[in-house]
């Protein structure tokens, strides 16, 4: 496929790894984390969902150990998190688009006032912008 694969790959090589923030840990957002933790060259780096245990559940299922996990209160410990290669589980929806290493923002909620706040701020954050919500692309 347009050989996303190996360019990933490369750029995994050359350490540059997208980092993505998922907001959303329903069916779809969990396939989401399951499929991006097993690629090259991308990565789920922060996942929001307002219950924080269905996002700790979401990393486990696509198999990232506990130590693996930081649960970040306040941006600053968001971000350094990521720093420190962590994958972030939050509360807090508005840390995607204002995380410093975040490149895209991925609104995966099914809820159109969510998806639309989402998009704004991270567009307002020079932030790529995902919509897998089809209620808030009409």
């Amino acid at each position: 496929m347009l050989n996303i694969d190996k360019k990933l790959a490369k750029r995994e090589a050359e350490g540059k790894i997208i980092r993505t923030g998922i907001v959303g840990v329903g069916q779809m957002g969990r396939g989401l984390v399951s499929q991006m933790v097993l690629m090259k060259g991308i990565m789920p780096a922060i996942v929001a969902d307002h219950t924080l245990d269905k996002v700790i559940k979401a990393f486990h299922t696509a198999g990232v150990r506990d130590e693996d996990i930081a649960v970040a209160k306040t941006l600053d410990e968001a971000n350094r998190y990521m720093e420190q290669g962590k994958y972030v589980a939050t509360e807090n929806d508005t840390f995607i688009s204002h995380a410093n290493l975040v490149e895209v923002a991925i609104d995966v909620t099914g809820v159109p006032e969510v998806g639309v706040r989402i998009a704004i701020d991270a567009l307002n954050n020079k932030k790529h912008v995902v919509m897998m919500d089809v209620e808030t692309d009409v």
